[in-house]
């Protein structure tokens, strides 16, 4: 699942799961994808770029995909199995690269696990 995240950067693949993430959360006000890119750029104007927009959204249409369900329908364990897993891919690429900026991406992850509810 989420092949195309394969070769994402470590950045990348943090950014794309708190974005999730935050679809999610706000999964009932934003169901459709008109609403969820409006909100992005809203609340990090320059600095969510279009290739991130997209990105974010094949990772959602995929997950809805998979689920066979909008967003808005699937269930918080549902929710919680799918951010599992992006968390996960999150965790084995800052296992995989080494420099200054791994605290930052431990920091992070951390702020993600906080706001959305996910165990250790």
């Amino acid at each position: 699942m989420f092949e195309m995240l394969a070769n994402a950067d470590e950045d990348t693949l943090v950014d794309v799961a708190y974005h999730v993430g935050l679809r999610f959360y706000e999964r009932y006000r934003f169901a459709n994808a008109n609403a969820r890119r409006e909100r992005m750029i809203a609340a990090f104007g320059a600095s969510v770029n279009a290739e991130l927009i997209d990105t974010v959204e094949r990772v959602i249409a995929e997950i809805e995909h998979h689920a066979g369900a909008p967003l808005a329908a699937l269930s918080q364990a549902a929710a919680d199995r799918y951010l599992s897993t992006l968390h996960d891919m999150v965790t084995a690429r800052e296992s995989m690269t080494l420099g200054d900026d791994s605290e930052d991406v431990r920091r992070r992850i951390e702020q993600f696990r906080r706001e959305y509810g996910l165990a250790a």
